[in-house]
């Protein structure tokens, strides 16, 4: 900048302008840098780097040659930056698909269970609040709101686990209600049958 200003104190304007233009570049390569380092930042945080190393090792080397570039070449730092920013953020938007399918998956074996023992009758409002938990991650995720659907299949698995827990012990608690019933029916009909018997006899 100091240099843009001294063109125009020699009133050399098109070598000002250029002055201007690479501090603008360079501005603007600075600000997308910055961006995508914070990016990259969440990612590594997220530990999503690993689901699309593709990206995340180019976007990686892209930030390296803005930090090289952006005082020699402004306009390949600038590229870089515009590079790098898109590539993290496809890794993270990756990184939050995979990682939503896989919450998904945990919450639908709890789901699948509870529902193989009747949950949504032994225990119908715990289940159904379960379940619309479960159907608003659904709707995230069929929508690409990835990110949004992912905390809400965690719910939906914490949910699903107490709905199952609760209607496993109930179920636990009726059958053994139903063996003591036939046992004491069973009983009850063998003191008739011998009452029957000594009935006979006489």
């Amino acid at each position: 900048m100091s240099d843009a200003r001294q063109f125009v104190a020699e009133e050399d304007y098109r070598a000002a302008i250029r002055e201007y233009m690479k501090a603008t570049t360079a501005f603007d390569a600075a600000e997308k840098g910055s961006r995508a380092a914070a990016v990259k930042a969440r990612i590594d945080s997220l530990q999503f780097a690993a689901l699309d190393p593709g990206n995340y090792q180019i976007a990686s080397t892209k930030l390296s040659t803005i930090n090289s570039e952006v005082v020699n070449d402004p306009s390949v730092a600038q590229d870089a930056a515009e590079e790098a920013l898109l590539r993290f953020n496809l890794a993270l938007a990756k990184g939050w698909e995979m990682s939503a399918g896989s919450r998904r998956a945990k919450a639908e074996v709890f789901k699948n269970q509870s529902e193989s023992i009747k949950a949504q009758v032994a225990v119908k409002n715990l289940y159904a609040e379960a379940k619309a938990v479960w159907d608003a991650a659904a709707v995230a995720q069929a929508a690409g709101r990835h990110e949004d659907s992912a905390p809400l299949f965690d719910e939906a698995e914490g949910r699903f686990m107490v709905v199952y827990e609760i209607a496993a012990t109930k179920k636990v608690a009726a059958e053994a209600a139903m063996r003591e019933a036939a046992e004491k029916a069973a009983e009850s009909s063998a003191i008739l049958e011998q009452g029957d018997a000594i009935l006979a006899g006489e």
